[in-house]
């Protein structure tokens, strides 16, 4: 059997079984908008490389890991410091397809180059102008006074200051509301965050 012909057998589908939940547990420990980022592109995967175990077929998954839209994704997940929910991913994916050679063996390597990314990457040095320059970059409007940056986006501001090498914010909601349970209502949406 050629190596395009390999059937695989694995346990579990990769984005429902295995992504999903790995990203599902990582939810109190990144924001929202990047693990649903995540979701997205892994979703956007399997619908071009269609490697599901629910009728399509899992040994693409190594060609799917082997894209430049994978590729994409891990440097996503490590500007945005989530290069460990795809390890952990990865991690979990090597055990249900250990049964297929060809995708065991590109998880392993995908592994592999994701640990030298992650011990490769020095942590860049925050200085109070690379914020000022990202979040200029970004399309924040942005003041600065002296050591603090304030970020003005309509009924939102947010106050940046940079602290051995932590940056310490405070964010502000303005608004109205008709009655204290609608305050409360935003206090409790402002507390998820």
């Amino acid at each position: 059997m050629s190596v395009d012909q390999e059937t695989c057998k694995a346990r579990k589908d990769f984005v429902r079984h295995i992504a999903n939940k790995i990203i599902a547990s990582a939810m109190d420990k990144l924001p929202a908008s990047v693990l649903g980022e995540i979701r997205k592109r892994l979703g956007r995967l399997e619908d071009k490389y269609d490697f599901s175990v629910h009728g399509g077929r899992p040994e693409r998954l190594a060609e799917a890991l082997s894209s430049d839209e994978w590729n994409d994704l891990v440097e996503y997940a490590e500007k945005s410091g989530a290069l460990w929910v795809l390890r952990r991913i990865l991690e979990e994916a090597a055990e249900a397809y250990k049964d297929c050679p060809r995708v065991y063996e590109k998880i392993a390597a995908e592994l592999e180059r994701l640990q030298g990314v992650e011990e490769g990457t020095p942590r860049e040095e925050l200085t109070i102008d690379k914020l000022e320059r990202e979040l200029k970059y970004r399309g924040f409007r942005v003041e600065r006074k002296r050591d603090k940056i304030i970020v003005d986006e309509g009924n939102i501001t947010a106050e940046l200051s940079l602290e051995e090498g932590l940056i310490t914010y405070r964010v502000c909601k303005e608004g109205k509301a008709h009655t204290l349970d609608g305050v409360l209502v935003r206090i409790e949406k402002l507390r998820e965050l």
